[in-house]
């Protein structure tokens, strides 16, 4: 029956979006953060956490990594958010 498989289809669909979208909120620091120290990295890195909360929270960098970044504050900032326990 073709309208039970497009229901059953619709149903999953409707699930999927709002799984999605009510347990997984993703979170931006700003690349020119990677600028600061690492204090400054830390705190932008706290400072993002708590605003999302600590639940389903994908922390990345707004636009990814800018040309020149030091890469010791790349590394840096995924060492310190591997290190958060949320």
């Amino acid at each position: 029956m073709m309208i039970g498989k497009v229901t059953d289809l619709l149903l999953v669909c409707v699930c999927f979006l709002l799984f999605f979208f009510l347990c997984w909120l993703q979170g931006n620091v700003d690349p020119v953060t990677l600028f600061s120290t690492k204090a400054g990295i830390e705190a932008a890195i706290d400072d993002c956490i708590a605003k999302a909360g600590t639940t389903g929270h994908v922390l990345n960098l707004g636009h990814g990594v800018m040309v020149g970044t030091p890469e010791e504050s790349v590394a840096h900032f995924f060492e310190y958010n591997r290190s958060k326990l949320y």
